[in-house]
């Protein structure tokens, strides 16, 4: 669900055939999904959290219809999401705004990137990319989620917890 594209999750999901657009999309979204929770940046908990629930496990559930996208959507129009992000890793940073330019450009460079959102494009633009930059490496930093809203069926619940007695 959090990688699916905004197309698939929408209302009328079930009338769309799966493409090779839509992996294309997940992929932008695994490697944002990636850098906010791996990888430095300042946007402090609170506000990852919100980014994090409204972007990737947002959606709506009418009866027997369950339907979202609609954070990723909001974000295609005006990056209203990942605007405030900013990447410590200037070669990462230009990567996820060019991607994401690439797949819906923002409305003052649809001139610029219009046609960009095709494998071949992508593809180019990922090769000389690597050819002409350098990620950085060892900057593995966890950022934690404020999860108390979270539920997850499939975890175990927590091991209780024992007293421990002063000595």
């Amino acid at each position: 669900w959090s990688f699916m594209s905004a197309r698939m999750l929408s209302y009328n999901h079930m009338e769309y055939k799966h493409t090779f657009k839509d992996d294309m999309e997940s992929l932008l979204y695994v490697v944002l999904y990636c850098a906010l929770l791996y990888l430095p940046h300042r946007f402090i908990a609170k506000n990852l959290t919100a980014l994090y629930n409204g972007f990737f496990e947002e959606y709506q559930d009418f009866g027997t219809t369950i339907y979202g996208g609609v954070g990723k959507t909001a974000n295609r129009a005006d990056r209203m999401w990942t605007k405030l992000v900013r990447f410590d890793s200037p070669a990462l940073q230009e990567w996820l705004d060019t991607v994401m330019n690439y797949h819906s450009p923002l409305i003052h460079e649809r001139e610029k990137y219009r046609g960009m959102w095709e494998p071949d494009k992508l593809d180019a633009f990922w090769s000389g990319f690597l050819e002409t930059h350098e990620l950085e490496r060892d900057n593995r930093t966890v950022h934690k989620l404020s999860m108390v809203s979270h539920y997850d069926p499939d975890s175990p619940p927590p091991a209780p917890q024992t007293k421990r007695r002063a000595r």
